[in-house]
């Protein structure tokens, strides 16, 4: 197909594998499936690959956008998108690549009366053993920013960290403050996964990343002083 445009999705920050391309016609190819009990995300990104393109009769030359979720996430997911990416990139030199936070796509996926309604979003996103990855955005004339970097708390210290309305991801953490003013994200998400990267990138304003400099996103815990655990085993006498 002649002067074919290819626009590639891809999300391995979790369980569930999200491979999507969509072509200026309309023609599209998408695989979105949990593969937590079966092979790596490795092994099945390049065949999805190459299965998409047969199907909407294009090659790896026509993808001319690309955008992938950068973390925070799973480490050997993240890495096995990243790879791919970096791939194309390297491949062919005048692809747009936008390395998208998983905040990002979630506040992307948020409808337009929520992101209308409130002038302060705090996003809390599991991140296991009793602990959330945490930013906080300030929405103004259809545009987001960023309040300060992302954090690693443990749930039980997010109240106090809250900054406007929280939104939830995960409803499994029993540790929230009931007076807190929480919601369930997945009741204010209208727009699939694909389309809500390219709403971020909007609403962001986020720049492309050169294929070299694309990188995950990684978020330490706080560090712990020592006047910390003094005041820990204080509290705990």
């Amino acid at each position: 197909m002649p002067n074919s445009l290819v626009a590639l999705f891809v999300d391995t920050s979790g369980n569930a594998l999200k491979f999507c391309l969509i072509h200026t016609n309309g023609e599209s190819f998408t695989y979105e499936q949990d593969i937590s009990q079966q092979r790596t995300h490795s092994a099945l990104l390049v065949p999805l690959l190459q299965e998409g393109l047969q199907k909407l009769n294009a090659t790896v030359s026509d993808i001319h956008t690309i955008y992938t979720n950068i973390g925070p996430g799973s480490f050997t997911g993240l890495r096995a998108s990243l790879t791919l990416v970096r791939t194309l990139g390297q491949f062919n030199h005048q692809v747009v690549i936008y390395g998208v936070p998983h905040f990002a796509c979630v506040l992307g996926s948020l409808d337009d009366d929520t992101l209308s309604t409130y002038e302060s979003i705090t996003l809390a996103l599991d991140a296991r053993r009793n602990r959330s990855y945490v930013q906080h955005y300030r929405l103004k004339h259809g545009k987001a920013t960023v309040q300060e970097s992302p954090q690693l708390l443990e749930n039980q210290a997010i109240d106090a960290s809250v900054n406007g309305t929280l939104f939830l991801s995960d409803s499994r953490n029993p540790a929230w403050d009931a007076t807190i003013d929480a919601h369930a994200l997945s009741s204010r998400c209208s727009h699939s996964w694909h389309h809500a990267m390219q709403r971020a990138v909007s609403l962001l304003s986020l720049s492309p990343t050169l294929w070299r400099e694309l990188d995950a996103l990684y978020i330490q815990a706080p560090s712990i002083t020592m006047s910390d655990k003094m005041n820990h085993m204080t509290r705990n006498l």
